[in-house]
């Protein structure tokens, strides 16, 4: 994980899904790491001074008396996907990290570097929407009748 810090997240051109964690004996540190593809979860949470981390919520919620973040619950309950939006799950204290982030602590659990997601993917996306919206309106009005409409969801920018 040494080699990961400060270069994260990685190159486009680093084609592999994974989720990492790395326990660094020499400088006293953890780290928890996530692609930015994100297929793999990873989540984690702080107790009592311990650092939790899984790929599994249950089992989270197994090991560390947690509450249920009912916010996060309904979020998950009235979304289109039924599932939880950034790091946010349905166990209070539990966050799940984020697509393309890297976490590092020192042994006395304080956050010593955080690289956030890189939301390359959602920009392009809503780049995209906001395109589409333009030319629907532009059909609607007349002014591009022979422009045809597709919407069209993926990760693959190849």
């Amino acid at each position: 994980m040494e080699m990961l810090e400060g270069r994260f997240p990685l190159d486009d051109d680093v084609a592999s899904s994974f989720a990492a964690f790395s326990l660094d004996y020499r400088n006293r540190k953890v780290s928890i790491a996530n692609v930015s593809l994100g297929v793999y979860p990873i989540y984690h949470c702080i107790r009592d001074s311990e650092l939790i981390i899984s790929s599994h919520l249950l089992l989270i919620s197994q090991i560390v008396d947690v509450e249920i973040d009912w916010t996060g619950v309904a979020q998950r309950l009235t979304g289109l996907e039924f599932c939880n939006f950034g790091g946010r799950t349905i166990l209070g204290g539990v966050s799940r990290l984020l697509p393309g982030e890297y976490r590092s602590f020192d042994l006395a659990m304080n956050l010593e570097a955080a690289y956030k997601f890189d939301n390359f993917l959602y920009k392009g996306e809503f780049n995209m929407v906001l395109e589409i919206r333009r030319k629907r309106r532009g059909i609607q009005h007349g002014r591009n009748r022979s422009g045809v409409l597709s919407m069209l969801k993926g990760g693959d920018r190849a």
